[in-house]
């Protein structure tokens, strides 16, 4: 064979196999449809994650569905964020949103005049005034 008709049967092989690897790609993705393939630890990252929140996904459809008012997610993830902190039971530990962290701010600005107070952390890791 010459140079020139090898060149050709390289270059026509190859736009074949294109063609076909193009279309044998679009004939899965048309008969998986809504499926996606993933790492098997990456499944088992995501499962394990599932499981972990499933009572909590299971427990906002239910209060969704069947609490007197409506309610919206963003009520849901603010109360579950601060259930959080209230687990802690630690007086010092407490999630804010944005709102009442402004409020807090400001009912905690001014100056404060020496009153002869020392701050420190105890042994038992509360607040000691002295």
């Amino acid at each position: 064979m010459s140079k020139k008709k090898t060149v050709t049967f390289v270059v026509v092989l190859l736009i074949i196999s294109n063609i076909l690897t193009f279309g044998l790609t679009n004939m899965v993705t048309i008969k998986t449809k809504d499926k996606v393939t993933v790492p098997r630890k990456e499944y088992e990252e995501l499962s394990a994650a599932y499981e972990k929140y499933a009572k909590a996904l299971n427990l906002e459809a239910y209060v969704k569905e069947n609490y007197l008012r409506e309610v919206s997610e963003e009520q849901i993830f603010e109360g579950q964020l601060k259930g959080i902190f209230q687990a802690l039971e630690d007086p010092y530990s407490v999630y804010m949103t944005q709102d009442e962290f402004k409020d807090f701010t400001e009912h905690t600005k001014g100056v404060y005049g020496g009153i002869g107070v020392i701050v420190t952390p105890g042994d038992d890791n509360l607040i000691t005034v002295v």
